[in-house]
């Protein structure tokens, strides 16, 4: 009781708390990442899979597509049918059964920047104000970090864009564990775009593992000359100063190497492009030219399947965003999506009501203020001049809004 007495009503331990809380996920992630994946081998676990498998075999044109498709569907989709979209995604690796290391690194990827997401939004996506939906209140000394504390309202909201961007994340690494590089350039080409572009794109997805499994072979031939950077333990805190220094000293000795290996691959690169005449005739000749199978035409038919019923899902004002603004010509229309309800106000009455706001900014803010309400307060209806107001203990709206005469 003692223990938990300091942490909650403690300014230190408060302070303490709010700390580890920030940058405990930041710390643990990238440990996780290299226990669960490592960086040895990483190159060779991001590339290309030699496989038997149906996804395989389909047509690469289909698997450049699906991750474009699938991210910009997410995209319309609210949380509720979002993560049925992931389940679709899902599919395609139950047809392609990695293998446990790849599996590691399809969990870790995918999970990585969905904790990531969940996490900061809890910091830092608040509701004004009101600290009733904040599971953790920082102290005062934690003000520098631009964070009120750990939001519920936030963590609900980054499992929302988590979603999207799960959806996304697996169906990219569809497209980069089953279409070899020649493939992809084959897509471009006879999706009428420059094969170079393809060339790139290929390349850019292997860039970044390249350059993480040669600075771990740098690394080690560090530590084999002799140069220490075994980690001490976290009871001796006399060893830490000079592991850091360590550290320090040891990141031009590996940043150096690691740029002129980068700049020499891409020489090599290069060479081996020009000697395999690369981009010398407008008209492509390939060693294999895909058929379309069966295979081929019931992917293509799920993925207009899902496309269609995404498409109705918003049409029918079902599965997509709360809101919906709409911008014309001459006027704007906003849409409360869940009740197919819609408003439209022509760009001067827009103006005039972001007028009234403006010059109510101060008394708003002040009614919102959670020093000026009492617990459980009931909402609060202000009528002024053209405008009503509700006021409750965590929001403020405009509940209604007559529109003046003398406007046009």
């Amino acid at each position: 009781m003692i223990l938990v007495d300091f942490f909650i009503h403690n300014l230190i331990g408060r302070t303490m708390l709010g700390y580890f809380l920030i940058f405990s996920v930041p710390t643990i992630v990238p440990f996780l990442f290299v226990k669960l994946v490592g960086f040895k081998g990483l190159r060779h676990l991001f590339s290309y899979e030699p496989k038997q498998s149906i996804i395989h075999g389909l047509d690469p044109r289909l698997k450049v597509t699906y991750p474009v498709l699938i991210g910009i569907l997410s995209i319309f989709l609210n949380w509720d049918f979002v993560y049925y979209l992931v389940g679709f995604t899902l599919i395609p690796w139950m047809f392609l059964r990695p293998s446990p290391a790849r599996s590691r690194v399809i969990i870790t990827m995918a999970g990585v920047p969905v904790i990531g997401a969940i996490w900061s939004q809890g910091l830092f996506h608040t509701e004004g104000n009101s600290i009733q939906h904040l599971i953790v209140i920082f102290p005062w000394t934690l003000s520098w970090l631009g964070t009120p504390g750990l939001s519920s309202t936030g963590l609900l909201y980054g499992v929302q864009q988590s979603g999207r961007t799960l959806a996304g994340v697996l169906a990219a690494l569809i497209l980069l564990f089953t279409t070899t590089p020649s493939e992809v350039v084959w897509a471009f080409y006879k999706f009428r775009l420059p094969a170079a572009a393809g060339l790139a794109f290929s390349a850019a997805l292997r860039f970044l593992p390249q350059m993480l499994e040669r600075m771990t072979v740098l690394l080690q031939v560090v530590q084999v000359r002799g140069y220490d950077l075994s980690i001490p333990r976290r009871h001796d805190l006399s060893a830490w100063p000079g592991y850091i220094k360590r550290v320090f000293v040891c990141i031009p000795v590996i940043t150096v190497p690691l740029l002129i290996g980068a700049l020499r691959n891409t020489s090599v690169m290069a060479m081996v492009v020009d000697a395999r005449a690369f981009g010398s005739h407008n008209i492509r000749s390939t060693l294999k030219e895909h058929q379309i199978t069966l295979a081929d035409d019931i992917a293509l038919g799920a993925l207009a399947a899902v496309t269609l019923a995404v498409i109705l899902l918003v049409a029918l004002h079902i599965g997509n965003r709360l809101i919906g603004i709409t911008f014309g010509a001459d006027d704007v229309e906003f849409r409360m999506l869940q009740q197919a309800e819609s408003y439209t106000l022509s760009y001067s009455e827009c103006y005039k009501l972001f007028e009234v706001l403006y010059q109510r900014r101060e008394d708003l803010y002040r009614r919102m203020s959670r020093e000026q309400q009492t617990e459980g307060p009931t909402p609060l209806h202000l009528e002024e001049p053209n405008i009503t107001y509700t006021v409750n203990d965590e929001s403020l709206s405009v509940s209604s809004w007559e529109k003046p005469e003398s406007d046009p």
